[in-house]
């Protein structure tokens, strides 16, 4: 009959669209997982960049603690006027000497704390350049994951109306045939 004919191929409408609909809620599915995936290494690098700003922080602030502690000694101690006074001052070779090499280490020491100090600056503002890097990314991925959920939804409620229709096809189809029977 018409009538009989007319509801299969609705039905095989029906099918192909529930097909189609099925296949993307598959692809939204893996887009998810990627999305989810990737979200989650970037908050996992987020973390240990933070936790690398801290480190960097501690080195900085000791650095500082250090290099003002010298300052202070240095101060206290004017080992700028070793210099002079060790050449000015009447005494021996040897003891000028070990004058010398005091001032030579402490002005080394010096430089040398300085230039961690330098250092942790510089290793700072890099881990916090690289943490702010990380922190665009992961609001890129936070709003990709946001945009693919709202993608997930739409092919899950497509699959869900494809699922619907089947089902009303089928209904008529049997409708149909049992008509077609009588």
């Amino acid at each position: 009959s018409a009538k009989l004919q007319a509801s299969e191929v609705v039905l095989a409408d029906a099918k192909a669209a529930l097909a189609v609909a099925q296949q993307n809620l598959i692809t939204a599915q893996r887009k998810d997982s990627e999305t989810a995936g990737s979200l989650a290494q970037t908050q996992i690098l987020l973390k240990a960049s933070d936790a690398l700003v801290q480190q960097n922080q501690a080195a900085l602030d000791s650095a500082q603690v250090k290099v003002g502690q010298m300052a202070r000694e240095q101060y206290q101690q004017n080992t700028t006027l070793i210099g002079i006074v060790t050449v000015v001052t009447p005494t021996t070779t040897g003891a000028m000497n070990d004058k010398l090499q005091w001032a030579t280490t402490m002005f080394e020491t010096s430089a040398s704390a300085m230039t961690r100090l330098e250092d942790s600056q510089a290793k700072l503002a890099q881990s916090k350049n690289a943490r702010a890097v990380l922190e665009a990314k992961a609001d890129l991925a936070r709003k990709a994951a946001a945009a693919q959920l709202g993608t997930s939804q739409k092919a899950e409620k497509a699959a869900a109306d494809a699922t619907a229709k089947v089902q009303q096809a089928v209904d008529a189809n049997n409708a149909a045939k049992a008509a077609a029977a009588d």
